[in-house]
C-alpha cells in the first residue's frame, strides 16, 4: 500500500477548535464522538468499527459496553486476524502510541 495516496479522516466541525476547548469540554467532545463508532455498530447502522487513541485500551472497555459490541485492541496483523475469526470481533480499536501507520494498516 502507497501512503503518498493515504486519504485521512476529514475535519470534523465538533472538533475543529477543540485545542481552544477547557479541558472538560474536550474531554466531553472526545467521549461524545468516540461513542459514535461502538453506537453505530451496536444498533447495525455499521457491521464493523475501528477506533484508535493513544492505547486503544479505553475505547475496547467503553465500546464493549454496548450490546452486541466485540471490541478488542490489537498491535500486530496476526493477533488481529485471530480475533476477527475466532471471537468474531467487530470494533478494532488501535493504540497509536504503539504502532507505526504502516503496522496500523496492516492490523486494519
Amino acid at each position: 500500500m502507497s501512503l503518498e495516496n493515504l486519504t485521512t479522516e476529514q475535519r470534523n466541525k465538533n472538533t475543529m477548535h477543540i485545542d481552544s476547548m477547557s479541558t472538560l469540554d474536550m474531554v466531553k467532545t472526545i467521549n461524545e464522538e468516540d461513542k459514535k463508532v461502538a453506537e453505530a455498530v451496536s444498533k447495525k447502522e455499521a457491521d464493523q468499527g475501528i477506533l484508535i487513541c493513544r492505547s486503544g485500551c479505553g475505547m475496547t472497555v467503553v465500546a464493549n459496553k454496548y450490546k452486541g459490541v466485540r471490541a478488542a485492541t490489537m498491535y500486530d496483523e496476526i493477533a488481529a486476524k485471530l480475533a476477527k475469526e475466532d471471537d468474531d470481533i467487530n470494533v478494532l480499536t488501535i493504540g497509536a502510541d504503539y504502532v507505526t501507520v504502516s503496522q496500523a494498516i496492516s492490523v486494519i
